[in-house]
């Protein structure tokens, strides 16, 4: 196994303050996270251990008293390895500057780009001017900052730190993350917007065409990231939009389960709750009264909303009687005897395919298969 540490370089770019910072405290019962930002994350563990799973399966070990270092883009699942833990953050960015840095100032106020490339993960030992310049940072909150370059100092001073400590190992050896580690962020975006209305009815080939690939690519891309296709994703974020509205209460009572449905976006129940099935392994109902959600197994199908819906008052068009006795009532399609009954449908369908049937077995009848 590679043991060198991953490193990458600081954009040559100006540091400024990104989308936050502050302190978080981990309780004894918090689960893994998912992080991804479209900044630099650097981190400070002033106790505790953690770590950084990235989706190669390479990870990133903060240690007590040490660093480290998300680039912006990059997908990780943070872990407490040794609680209780308690994390530092802090977002920057790194602008373009306006106008010419003249080479005096340029180790001042710049990044120094890939001539350095800096730890992900490193000790306080190791760095103390970082340690030193993140201390001064903590001391500032934005509620009680007199100037907000306050901040903007601060932030350019542990730069400049993590600068110099680049510089200082330059002539170590590291393993360099590469650019495809990083997501596209044209991608990151995209799901985000599904994130926040997974009711939408979202349609794969208008999401890719707004980013100018094929179907095909995008699923890739989405893979690639979240090891899953684009629609398994739509259908995770519905999903987990049930759970939620599953335990919500409405004023005084709960949602339906048509009203879960329609909130998250499928236009069916009963494809609902056979979908819920699926992905968890309890009916929404079960989900409700108590049961525990279970996860279906790694070589199961996820299924999108129905494309090709063949209803029974066109079935003299679709379909075709091969054996037995069918009737139209009350809109379905009902079969006269028991058993030996085929019913076939004359429309062509190509690719993986789910067949949704909705059926009632009479209680004084022997339980039965139905084959597709």
């Amino acid at each position: 196994m590679d043991e060198r540490p991953l490193v990458k370089p600081l954009p040559a770019g100006v540091p400024t303050y990104g989308s936050g910072h502050g302190r978080v405290v981990w309780a004894a019962d918090d689960a893994p996270v998912q992080q991804l930002f479209n900044d630099w994350v650097v981190y400070w563990i002033p106790q505790g251990e953690a770590s950084w799973e990235l989706k190669d399966g390479r990870t990133l070990h903060g240690v007590a008293n040490g660093f480290a270092i998300l680039p912006p883009l990059v997908a990780a699942t943070l872990t407490a390895v040794r609680r209780p833990l308690v994390l530092w953050n802090c977002h920057v960015a790194f602008r373009t500057p306006t106008t010419p840095v003249s080479a005096a100032l340029r180790d001042d106020v710049l990044g120094p780009g890939e001539s350095a490339p800096v730890p992900l993960a490193f000790s306080a030992a190791d760095a103390p001017g970082v340690l030193r310049a993140y201390r001064d940072l903590t001391l500032i909150s934005l509620e009680t900052m007199k100037a907000p370059w306050q901040l903007e100092r601060a932030v350019l001073a542990l730069v400049s730190e993590l600068a110099a400590f680049a510089r200082s190992r330059s002539h170590a050896h590291g393993r360099l993350l590469q650019a495809a580690m990083q997501e596209d962020q044209r991608l990151v975006a995209m799901l985000r917007r599904i994130d926040e209305d997974p009711a939408h009815p979202w349609r794969v080939a208008d999401l890719a065409r707004s980013l100018g690939v094929t179907t095909h690519r995008m699923h890739a891309m989405c893979r690639s990231s979240h090891g899953t296709s684009l629609k398994a994703y739509i259908v995770r974020a519905r999903m987990n939009l049930a759970v939620r509205l599953l335990r919500q209460v409405d004023g005084d009572a709960q949602l339906s389960l048509k009203q879960v449905s329609e909130r998250c976006g499928f236009s069916s129940q009963h494809f609902f709750s056979r979908q819920f099935r699926s992905v968890f392994q309890v009916s929404p109902s079960a989900y409700r009264k108590g049961e525990s959600l279970g996860e279906r197994s790694a070589g199961g199908t996820d299924w999108g909303e129905p494309v090709l819906r063949l209803p029974a008052s066109d079935w003299q068009r679709d379909w075709q009687i091969r054996q037995g006795d069918f009737t139209l009532v009350d809109g379905r399609m009902v079969a006269g005897g028991n058993e030996g009954n085929c019913l076939v449908t004359t429309r062509k369908m190509w690719g993986d395919t789910a067949i949704e049937f909705d059926g009632l077995i009479p209680e004084h009848l022997p339980a039965t298969d139905i084959s597709v």
